[in-house]
């Protein structure tokens, strides 16, 4: 049987092997777009992040039943510097008609429903030329379905995304549907305030205005204003000229203050280190990565923090030396 998605491609029925039983019911999956309310109330319940994302795009794996089993979402990247380095600009570039970092975007968010079932595709060998069954879940073809999609809505687009090596998230289903691996993400760390649950939840008034800094007296904050920060403003001590620098007053403090006047930790948490993919609707656009963009080898394991890969280097040296130590027993 077949399972008919809504663009008029099909997809293999995909068959749910029971343990046991030795039943193979069939299942029908249907590919669609979906709206953004139902794409957040998705990923909010059942990603692991369980929290709202931009999205510009969305779609979903929709059972017989109608019940929605799968959602993966596609939102502007918040990171200018991602933007502008991916396709080697700068922060001024950024602001040019026709600049690529516009074409950036990020695959934010990917969920699968356990109960999804498992296909069983069969083909030929091409070293033996033998027929052979092969099993795999619907991952893959979810991603390469939506992918197709967005490329005939927007030709030029890029995507990053990313694989959390805190989940232990290696990034098989971007190596399966031919993303290019670019790498560990650097080590980052948030900043965030006392009661709230992440940097994103934190209202503009406690990150404050732009930071300033008197060559006499050093940075000092401001508060908060939508209007427009000039590039200098009197320092508070001297009342000289001070420069503004690129970074919110929260960046330079150690406390916030709130409406109430109640004072607020600021502290920094690092980020979870993450293997980097990106994807080109159009290829040739491959040519764009440079430097410490430039393609790699598929990793094979989850991306490590620092002090991780600094113990697991020192556990495979000391793996090393006691295959040396054996051999030269043996000897």
């Amino acid at each position: 049987m077949i399972a008919q998605c809504d663009s008029g491609l099909t997809v293999g029925q995909p068959r749910f092997l029971s343990e046991g039983a030795g039943s193979n019911p069939s299942l029908s999956l249907h590919f669609l777009e979906i709206d953004t309310p139902r794409a957040e109330a998705l990923v909010v319940e059942h990603h692991y992040l369980h929290c709202e994302c931009p999205i510009s795009w969305a779609w979903g794996i929709e059972d017989a039943d109608g019940k929605l089993l799968g959602v993966l979402t596609v939102g502007k990247l918040m990171s200018w510097s991602v933007r502008c380095g991916l396709v080697g600009e700068t922060h001024e570039q950024m602001k040019e008609p026709g600049a690529r970092s516009g074409d950036v975007y990020e695959l934010n968010r990917l969920w699968l429903s356990d109960t999804l079932p498992v296909f069983e595709v069969q083909k030929v060998d091409k070293k033996t030329g033998e027929l052979k069954t092969h099993r795999h879940g619907v991952e893959s073809r979810f991603i390469g379905w939506c992918l197709h999609q967005l490329k005939k809505k927007y030709p030029n687009i890029i995507l990053v995304s990313y694989a959390d090596g805190s989940k232990d998230h290696v990034g098989y289903v971007y190596q399966a549907t031919n993303w290019i691996y670019t790498g560990q993400r650097q080590a980052l760390a948030d900043i965030c305030v006392e009661g709230y649950a992440d940097h994103r939840s934190v209202t503009q008034e406690l990150r404050g205005g732009y930071a300033y800094a008197c060559e006499e007296h050093g940075k000092f904050p401001t508060p908060y204003s939508p209007l427009p920060y000039p590039p200098t403003r009197p320092c508070q001590e001297c009342g000289n000229p001070a420069r503004r620098l690129g970074c919110r007053s929260w960046a330079i403090q150690d406390y916030v203050a709130d409406t109430s006047g109640n004072k607020l930790k600021v502290y920094r948490k690092p980020r979870s280190p993450k293997h980097r993919y990106v994807w080109f609707a159009n290829p040739e656009d491959r040519q764009l990565l440079k430097g410490k963009w430039a393609p790699k080898p598929y990793p094979k394991v989850a991306a490590k923090g620092e002090h991780e890969a600094q113990v697991e280097s020192a556990r495979q040296g000391a793996d090393a030396e006691l295959g040396e130590s054996a051999k030269e027993e043996t000897k």
